[in-house]
């Protein structure tokens, strides 16, 4: 009797934690992430020196999202202004319906310098350095 319980127990115990890590699974994308020390989108450029990289957690506002494998995502910037996330090495894909939805992302923020006649040009948002754009190899995302 007790070893009937002590089963039960265990495969009712097995159900709630597949049922829970299923319910993170739907919001949550790639390596998980602890969700402290975030920042905003505008914080983190800020924070960010030419040609360096930031390992950094920022939350902000899809913009847009690729529409044939999820393979990149645009956020807002407070000016109106977006920045290009992409995923590092290619691990997960992004969810094709978030755009407009707020979401946490986990990466290697990068500030890079454009080549004058390179078609990523129009990635320079207002109020960055000319000729520099900011790009996010993302490794994890949380939709909120």
């Amino acid at each position: 009797m007790k070893l009937n319980l002590l089963l039960l127990s265990l495969a009712i115990t097995g159900m709630v934690s597949c049922s829970s890590s299923n319910e993170h699974s739907k919001n949550s994308f790639g390596k998980q992430f602890d969700t402290t020390g975030t920042t905003t989108v505008n914080e983190a450029i800020s924070a960010l020196a030419l040609g360096s990289n930031l390992d950094c957690k920022v939350t902000g506002k899809v913009k847009e999202v690729c529409q044939g494998e999820g393979c990149w995502l645009t956020l807002e910037q407070a000016d109106g202004g977006s920045f290009m996330v992409r995923i590092k090495d290619q691990s997960f894909h992004f969810p094709k319906d978030i755009a407009g939805k707020q979401v946490l992302v986990s990466g290697i923020l990068h500030r890079d310098t454009l080549e004058a006649d390179s078609a990523s040009q129009s990635a320079i948002a207002e109020g960055n350095t000319p000729g520099t754009a900011v790009s996010m190899d993302a490794t994890g995302l949380i939709v909120r």
